[in-house]
């Protein structure tokens, strides 16, 4: 559970897919590969916005606080997919690198940090199951 001086943020939950293939299939070698590399596309992407955290052998949160409005987290979760695009080109790992993500907003609204990190939780696992 997230604690933070300030509730006037969003929290982005991000999980890398596939990586129980990645470690099945080609080792945990090529794994540990997959998530330095997804980590890599996300510090990148969301250091501008907000700190980033691995919270789990392939998950991570970003927590950008505080936050004016949520084009910033729109803006960098377009721009990690541009970079794992750009990643699949040009490195051709075994297994495409694709990055789930869910954001939610904590505001003067919803005053509910739990509740905003359990919905960016549960937009995160909709969008991985496109």
């Amino acid at each position: 559970m997230l604690k933070l001086k300030e509730n006037n943020c969003i929290i982005i939950q991000l999980d890398i897919n596939n990586l129980k293939l990645v470690n099945d299939v080609y080792g945990h070698s090529e794994g540990d590969r997959h998530i330095r590399a997804a980590a890599a596309i996300i510090e990148e992407s969301f250091r501008e916005f907000g700190i980033c955290y691995r919270t789990g052998g392939d998950e991570f949160i970003t927590v950008i606080s505080p936050y004016s409005d949520e084009k910033g987290a729109t803006d960098a979760i377009e721009t990690m997919k541009r970079k794992s695009d750009e990643y699949n080109k040009n490195e051709n790992p075994p297994v495409r690198m694709e990055i789930a993500h869910g954001f939610a907003v904590c505001d003067d609204t919803t005053k509910e940090l739990e509740k905003t990190e359990l919905l960016a939780d549960q937009r995160m696992y909709e969008c991985k199951k496109k």
